[in-house]
């Protein structure tokens, strides 16, 4: 019936793609429109996925996307989002690590941990190209907060309590299983924290999906390759048609030199400015970030030609047109424009972007 073909919630992955498909997708659009949103607004949000959103509300949300009709997630509450999510993972017939790999994927858990992440990435490789697909989508958002937990609380352990449960169950008559079994969290907890190198490959293939689809990716990487500018349209919103949701837009990016850890060498950096946050990649190429900086509460100011001479004279690498970033846990990144001019526009355009704590 019609009524079924609209059913987003307790289908099975695979009927779900079957529409996706037709529409040059490559996971659930439910999925990627709610983890777009949470990557967004959410990183910061104290206990999300943890606290629950009121079931009531849920609900209804449920049964109006069964219906079809449009949600728009814009100015929505961040823990019924993550709501939404976590019934879409618990309803799913099948788990996304499949029936016939849960023992493979179990086994990682008494695999030295030098080895655990290849047999992990091996065991992801095995499972169909969708489930692949949308088990990245969720696991880079997990990985995402996790890099927050100081603020959200949410480490990687703690969202492999929430999930690993409905992530991965043997396949029995009732969907039960020991809850003590502390592998099935540990498997979890491993694929949130090495995310980068477990589902490397899994990046560059669905980016390869995009890429022949023509689609947008819809996060930070959307315009990775474009010149800078302060208004970037959203090129995935002529991809998307079940809801509507409002992705911010990316104020600035550019190659910036960042002073590395070691405070003894400087790596060219491909930067993406967002509200809130500052994203660094290896290169404009990459769709994983090497690392995020939280601008709640941050401090930006560019060093003095003085300092950066004093400074110089102790370090023969320092830079000049430097721009210091002083975060809320006492971090500070170091980072180098080209030129004066610059250096005053990336300043300007990260102060902008920091927001009180």
């Amino acid at each position: 019936s019609l009524q079924q073909q609209k059913r987003v919630f307790g289908v099975p992955l695979m009927a779900l793609m079957a529409s996706s498909r037709e529409q040059g997708r490559d996971i659930p659009y439910l999925v990627e429109a709610c983890t777009d949103y949470l990557e967004q607004h959410a990183l910061l949000e104290e206990g999300l996925f943890r606290l629950s959103a009121s079931s009531k509300l849920i609900e209804q949300l449920q049964t109006s996307i069964d219906c079809g009709e449009t949600l728009n997630l814009e100015g929505g509450n961040n823990h019924v989002v993550a709501g939404l999510l976590k019934l879409f993972i618990r309803t799913l017939p099948e788990p996304l690590i499949t029936f016939d790999l849960y023992d493979r994927f179990k086994q990682a858990a008494e695999i030295d941990s030098e080895e655990r992440m290849i047999h992990l990435a091996n065991c992801v490789s095995q499972l169909p190209a969708n489930y692949q697909y949308t088990l990245q989508q969720f696991m880079r958002l997990f990985w995402l907060v996790s890099q927050h937990s100081e603020v959200n609380k949410m480490s990687a352990r703690n969202i492999s309590i929430v999930f690993a449960p409905h992530l991965m169950r043997p396949l029995q008559e009732e969907p039960t299983f020991d809850m003590e079994d502390a592998s099935t969290y540990v498997v979890i907890q491993n694929l949130i924290e090495h995310y980068p190198e477990i589902f490397a490959n899994v990046e560059k293939s669905r980016s390869e999906f995009k890429a022949r689809n023509n689609l947008g990716m819809g996060d930070v990487h959307a315009q990775a390759a474009a010149p800078a500018t302060t208004s970037e349209p959203d090129l995935a919103a002529s991809a998307r048609t079940e809801l509507t949701i409002s992705i911010k837009e990316i104020v600035k990016q550019g190659h910036l030199q960042k002073l590395g850890d070691s405070g003894h060498k400087w790596n060219e950096r491909w930067f993406v400015l967002k509200p809130r946050f500052l994203y660094y990649f290896k290169s404009n190429k990459d769709r994983m970030p090497k690392g995020v900086i939280q601008l709640q509460g941050a401090r930006v100011a560019e060093q003095s030609t003085d300092a950066a001479a004093t400074r110089k004279k102790k370090k023969d690498k320092e830079k000049e047109h430097v721009m210091v970033l002083s975060v809320r846990d006492g971090t500070e990144y170091r980072v180098a424009a080209k030129s004066d001019e610059e250096l005053h526009t990336w300043t300007s355009s990260v102060q902008s972007c920091i927001v009180p704590n």
